[in-house]
């Protein structure tokens, strides 16, 4: 439900907003490549939690900024702020959007910081290197 909400208040700004909803991987990968901002809600299924989902990788990895609904365990992977930016509430979303539509250089350099971090840290390689070294 809040998921909807905020992606009402997103429209009724005047903003565009793209759902890859019911995409392929393939075409999802390309709608967040083609999109300066990638968002990302971190609601469990249950609309009971939160929880870290592998969109805060991908986004990055396309390229495109990442504004994501705020978890505990983004911190542990990014620099928030710098690589990737969270909002808490509709209204912390609504600002942070209006800020990056007026700052397009702040995007340019949230993507460009996001994706040296995935590459450098969280690619799939590295994470099963790091993994395995953990169980030998």
């Amino acid at each position: 439900a809040d998921r909807v909400v905020y992606l009402d208040h997103l429209k009724d700004g005047g903003f565009h907003v793209v759902s890859p909803e019911g995409s392929s991987f393939e075409d999802m990968i390309g709608i967040y490549s083609s999109s300066n901002v990638g968002l990302n809600f971190s609601r469990n299924s249950t609309g009971e939690g939160m929880q870290m989902k592998a969109r805060v990788f991908e986004v990055p990895a396309t390229g495109a900024a990442l504004l994501t609904e705020y978890t505990e365990e983004l911190e542990n992977c990014f620099d928030i702020g710098k690589e990737i930016l969270t909002f808490k509430t509709h209204h912390e979303l609504i600002d942070k959007v209006n800020f990056l539509s007026r700052k397009p250089g702040e995007v340019e350099k949230i993507s460009s910081r996001g994706f040296e971090r995935v590459k450098a840290d969280h690619d799939s390689k590295i994470r099963l290197r790091a993994l395995l070294e953990k169980i030998v």
